[in-house]
């Protein structure tokens, strides 16, 4: 079937799915996994619209299946994290709900954020990043394991520029403990 066509009928789809969102996000995510597939502008128009609901973040737990579980399980499944960062990237409302808002920064964030790191563009990951710092969500992964999962995310031949912003970052994590993790794990950078 061409593009054309498809493009059509996930159009259409989502125009009648999104009208209860309630009752079928899982299937409006699969079109926008599906639609990222065929024009990923398009796929992230649909993200953004499902994200302007006044009702969408209800809870937490919303806030994790409206950013990890459709960034993990549909995007990442049909165009990879990579092409992900980069349609992420001049999304804001996207960057805020995936880094600020959502309940959990996990495996598929971090790797959008190393993403950006290994691409040397250390301006978006500085600005995610304040993003991350100013979750304030009690349910996501503390800062430390998040710059452990960086780091296992990272390009390990990074320069000497990426290799000081992250070094920078660890600095600013407050709890003893997790700067201690991050730092560990850091030095494989080395």
């Amino acid at each position: 079937m061409a593009n054309d066509k498809k493009k059509d009928i996930l159009l259409n789809s989502f125009e009648i799915l999104n009208s209860d969102f309630g009752k079928n996000y899982f299937d409006v995510f699969e079109i926008i996994g599906k639609m990222a597939a065929i024009d990923v502008d398009i796929a992230m128009d649909m993200w953004e619209q499902i994200l302007g609901c006044t009702t969408t973040f209800v809870s937490p737990f919303a806030s994790f299946d409206l950013t990890s579980c459709l960034l993990q399980d549909y995007l990442e499944n049909n165009i990879g994290y990579a092409k992900a960062a980069i349609a992420i990237k001049s999304r804001p409302k996207i960057m805020e709900a995936c880094f600020n808002i959502s309940s959990i920064i996990g495996r598929i964030k971090c790797a959008i954020i190393a993403t950006y790191i290994s691409r040397k563009d250390l301006e978006t990951a500085n600005e995610v990043l304040h993003l991350v710092f100013g979750n304030k969500n009690e349910y996501s992964l503390p800062l430390g394991g998040i710059f452990q999962e960086i780091i296992d995310y990272t390009d390990p031949n990074l320069d000497e520029n990426a290799i000081e912003f992250l070094h920078y970052w660890i600095q600013q994590i407050k709890d003893p403990e997790e700067k201690a993790k991050a730092s560990i794990r850091f030095l494989a950078l080395q």
